[in-house]
C-alpha cells in the first residue's frame, strides 16, 4: 500500500502494521472517500502550476500500477 494511502486510511481511523490493514468500529469508510477525492483535488491544484501527464502523475502518487 502507498504511503499517502496508508496516510489517508490511519486518519480515516484504520490501522496499519507494516503491510497489513486493519479496521474496527473506528474506521469510517465515508471519510477515507472524502480524503482521497480532498487528495486528488490538491494533486489537481499543484497540476495546475505545471505541465505534464496528469494521469500518470495521480497513478504514480497514489501507487497504482497497471
Amino acid at each position: 500500500m502507498n504511503e499517502t494511502i496508508k496516510e489517508l486510511f490511519v486518519m480515516a481511523g484504520g490501522r496499519v502494521e507494516g503491510e497489513l490493514t486493519y479496521t474496527d468500529e473506528n474506521f469510517d469508510p465515508i471519510r477515507f472517500a472524502y480524503l482521497i477525492v480532498n487528495e486528488c483535488a490538491q494533486r489537481i491544484d499543484y497540476w495546475e502550476s505545471r505541465q505534464g501527464e496528469h494521469c500518470e502523475d495521480l497513478l504514480k502518487h497514489f501507487g497504482v500500477t497497471e
